[in-house]
């Protein structure tokens, strides 16, 4: 076998190596954007019209709403994130950014709860049960002002998002 041939067929092998590992590195990364997308149980709502009696979506921009439960842990350890973003609220001029709370619970049982917890929402409204949205609490949304979920979080929200809402609440527009 000659110089050239060999060097033809390690020129080959490693075409063939390095293609394989292309194809592969691509396969992984898009399966990681998969599971990515499917981590995040909040991603089905964005989007979508959120249609509650009572709430009237117009009067502002945009508006927070947090579907809450008074017997959910994770609710709890929130609190005190919610009682900063209640605070960012009511410190406000002209309050430009409703604050809502939604629970499938009667609106006694949690208005009690909340007055127990500190927490004075705007107000706070029933819904008959969860429905296709609402699959957990707590979940807060930014919803505009035609009742479109903007943006979600389900569960506890990320400390390194949490200066994201309070900037919308503080500010009345959302940052995209």
């Amino acid at each position: 076998m000659s110089i050239l041939e060999r060097l033809t067929y390690i020129s080959l092998i490693a075409l063939c190596l390095l293609s394989g590992g292309l194809i592969v590195k691509a396969r992984l990364r898009s399966r990681h954007v998969q599971l990515s997308k499917e981590a995040d149980p909040a991603q089905h709502l964005l989007g979508k019209s959120l249609n509650l009696s009572g709430p009237n979506w117009r009067q502002s921009k945009v508006n927070v709403v947090l579907f809450l439960s008074s017997t959910c842990h994770f609710c709890e350890a929130s609190v005190p994130f919610y009682s900063r973003l209640l605070s960012e609220h009511q410190q406000g001029e002209s309050r430009i950014t409703p604050v809502f709370a939604i629970s499938a619970e009667p609106r006694e049982v949690l208005g009690q709860h909340f007055k127990v917890e500190h927490l004075d929402f705007d107000q706070i409204y029933q819904i008959p049960t969860p429905n296709d949205l609402l699959r957990g609490t707590p979940t807060l949304m930014i919803v505009d002002n035609h009742g479109i979920i903007l943006r979600a979080v389900m569960g506890q929200v990320p400390t390194s998002r949490e200066d994201d809402f309070l900037q919308i609440v503080r500010t009345g527009r959302r940052s995209d």
